[in-house]
């Protein structure tokens, strides 16, 4: 699970991975703890609240998640943004055979996510924004 850990600087933000046990690797398990939020005091959540996961499909090496409308929510800016979406692209291709992760809003793609993002394509892992260890 990945989480935002704050930059002492602004726009330092990364993310930082969470190890998590969790009863099942399903994905709609893992979304469900990220929505969750960190157990970690260092970390903090990225996604907002009142989102809902809609619907979850896996097709060959792609994920496609569907959110609730909250999810265009964003308090905290577009680097926020564009980590929140990060997070959960970052967090699903951790499973077996994810490769890219179609993220949807109210079953639509959106062409520009907190004005970042083209979510019309799908996204893939990117390593450039984890914390190192």
């Amino acid at each position: 699970l990945y989480f935002l850990r704050p930059g002492l600087v602004q726009g330092d933000d990364l993310l930082q991975g969470e190890v998590r046990l969790l009863p099942d690797a399903k994905p709609e398990t893992v979304l469900q703890a990220l929505l969750e939020g960190p157990q970690s005091p260092a970390l903090l959540p990225l996604l907002p609240l009142g989102v809902k996961v809609r619907s979850v499909k896996q097709e060959g090496g792609r994920m496609t998640v569907d959110f609730s409308r909250e999810f265009k929510g964003f308090a905290g800016g577009s680097n926020f943004a564009y980590l929140a979406v990060y997070s959960v692209v970052n967090t699903l291709t951790e499973l077996s055979g994810v490769r890219e992760v179609q993220i949807l809003v109210e079953g639509e793609a959106v062409p520009d996510f907190a004005g970042v993002l083209d979510l019309r394509e799908p996204l893939s892992r990117d390593e450039s924004l984890l914390a190192k260890p």
